[in-house]
């Protein structure tokens, strides 16, 4: 093999490597993303948290805990989506939340589409307790079939829109609880996001070191 095949040969596989390492870039950031109480209640974003996390968003006051957004997390989350897939993901949903007065019951995803769509899962875990952050990670991949996604976890909860159709036409994305959640509880919610898959930088840096050799080698 003569040296000039050699270093091509080298760059595809330090390439192929730096894509099999899959990061995530965070596509928003908690607050300054129109989010507002779902069912009323008071809502103040605390812009330093007892815990020292900023910008955490609290819902407190007589309304029902959970949060909507109708702006920027929604329209076609396939926007968002980066080069990479993880274990057969395209995005990353994700959020940090803790009840601060009561039991945390576990928390819930809804994702609203036309029609009256709804495809909504649980997630999270319940027996945290009082005022215990809860990190919420759920893949998920924007053109699964309804088949794929109810292997998921999801469930279809109403209207015609399939889950690839919901999230490509997404009305109100909801966080939200399982069961019951009463008025009165004091929720804070740190770290929403809608995250694509990318190489992660340090396997990035391998293609560079990769190509750097291959010019130094063909110059001498």
């Amino acid at each position: 093999m003569r040296k000039g095949q050699w270093l091509a040969g080298l760059v595809v596989v330090l390439i192929t490597a730096a894509f099999a390492q899959a990061g995530v870039t965070s596509t928003f950031v908690t607050n300054s993303e129109s989010w507002f109480p779902d069912g009323g209640g008071g809502n103040e974003p605390l812009l330093l948290g007892p815990d020292g996390n900023p910008g955490v968003f609290r819902v407190s006051g007589s309304g029902f805990p959970a949060i909507d957004n109708t702006t920027v997390f929604a329209g076609d989350l396939n926007v968002h989506v980066g080069p990479l897939e993880e274990a057969g993901a395209n995005l990353l949903l994700s959020f940090d939340v803790k009840w601060v007065n009561a039991d945390y019951p576990g928390a819930e995803f809804r994702i609203f589409s036309s029609g009256g769509t709804l495809w909504r899962k649980n997630v999270g875990n319940p027996a945290l307790g009082v005022n215990v952050w809860d990190h919420i990670e759920e893949p998920i991949n924007t053109n699964w079939t309804d088949t794929e996604a109810a292997a998921a976890g999801w469930i279809h909860a109403g209207g015609a829109n399939t889950f690839a159709q919901t999230f490509a036409n997404v009305t109100t994305f909801r966080i939200d609880f399982q069961g019951l959640a009463p008025g009165g509880m004091d929720s804070h919610f740190d770290n929403i996001g809608v995250n694509g898959f990318v190489p992660e930088p340090a396997s990035l840096a391998l293609v560079g070191l990769g190509g750097l050799a291959m010019l130094r080698r063909r110059r001498a």
